[in-house]
């Protein structure tokens, strides 16, 4: 997978910069040896469908990168310099 994810990396990049689905913030998860073994993002949207599309039309997902997408709703109740909400 490393290859597929260095080969389309910077259509994957300026896909998350032209989005018009918020992205809060985006980034590899590693193994204990620092290999990336997958992706978590999160997204901000006024709709799953937007999600759904936004996940279906990512250059990693078109390249076959993703074996599968987990798309969870989540709310922030405490994070970087912010307060916790109530």
């Amino acid at each position: 997978h490393g290859q597929v994810r260095k080969a389309n990396m910077e259509a994957h990049v300026a896909y998350l910069r032209a989005s018009t689905v918020g992205v809060v913030l985006a980034g590899p998860l590693l193994d204990a040896d620092g290999v990336a073994v997958g992706s978590m993002l999160i997204l901000e949207a006024e709709q799953r469908d937007e999600v759904v599309y936004f996940t279906e039309h990512d250059p990693y997902t078109k390249a076959g990168l993703f074996r599968d997408v987990q798309i969870h709703a989540y709310r922030k109740t405490f994070g970087w310099n912010q307060p916790a909400a109530p």
